[in-house]
């Protein structure tokens, strides 16, 4: 009964987390939307090194470190799931 009351908070806890984690993307997203750029997706699917370059300068210094941020943000949201998918 105790593993079983271990797991339920361990998933509680990674729900939380992974909803944190989302909340923080979206405001970044938001952010870069606002520096008149497009957004993270935008820059994944940019197509092109030359269409990366005009992202970025769109950008601008702020906004590619918010671009880098999300990036670090990322690496522990994509392993929430599973996680919480293992459990």
């Amino acid at each position: 009964m105790a593993a079983l009351e271990s797991r339920k908070r361990l998933l509680i806890g990674l729900g939380i987390a992974m909803a944190a984690f989302y909340v923080v993307l979206i405001v970044i997203d938001q952010s870069l939307k606002d520096t008149g750029g497009p957004s993270i997706l935008g820059l994944e699917f940019a197509g092109s090194a030359s269409r990366v370059e005009e992202i970025f300068a769109e950008w601008g210094a702020h906004g590619r470190d918010l671009a880098r941020l999300s990036l670090w943000i990322d690496f522990p949201f994509l392993g929430d799931g599973p996680l919480a998918a293992d459990i």
